[in-house]
């Protein structure tokens, strides 16, 4: 019984995702347009853009991820526009990326479990709601100079499977 009981605890240990927490950073998202690898577009209407941007980290002499994976929202506005920037982390390769729900997206990438001494996929669930809500309430109350867009900070949740 005891082996069994550890036995189920192994198996729901291994199988369980775990969310965090990714705040927007402009300053992490800067990047050379040229270094752009790849760009999937999950959402592209007037009042919203959520992408995923692969950006190139250059060559690696040794097992360390040589990309870097975002997800990105942009709300386009005629005085003001507002944009936030999350970093996903390190990546060999960004596989596949796509809408599952409003404000919910699933992006494939590869990493390197230096445990197992082997490549790997990890889906990640990236819950934007939080984020989506409050980018499209930014209210500038029609100021070319608005505070409210510039400082924009928010955060999304994300779940590794």
């Amino acid at each position: 019984m005891k082996n069994l009981i550890l036995f189920c605890a192994l198996v729901l240990s291994a199988t369980t995702s775990f969310a965090y927490e990714i705040k927007s950073s402009d300053k992490e998202a800067e990047t050379n347009i040229a270094r752009v690898v790849q760009l999937f577009n999950l959402v592209n209407k007037p009042q919203l853009v959520a992408n995923i941007v692969v950006r190139d980290s250059g060559g690696s002499t040794d097992l360390s991820p040589t990309q870097q994976a975002f997800f990105t929202l942009y709300v386009k506005g005629e005085m003001f526009s507002t944009d936030a920037a999350f970093d996903l982390g390190p990546v060999f390769a960004v596989k596949s990326a796509k809408r599952i729900d409003g404000g919910i997206y699933e992006t494939v990438v590869e990493r390197y479990d230096y445990d197992a001494n082997k490549f790997h996929d990890v889906t990640l669930r990236i819950d934007a709601v939080k984020a989506i809500r409050a980018i499209q309430a930014v209210d500038c109350g029609g100021d070319f100079d608005c505070p409210a867009s510039n400082n924009f900070e928010t955060s999304i949740s994300v779940t590794e499977k």
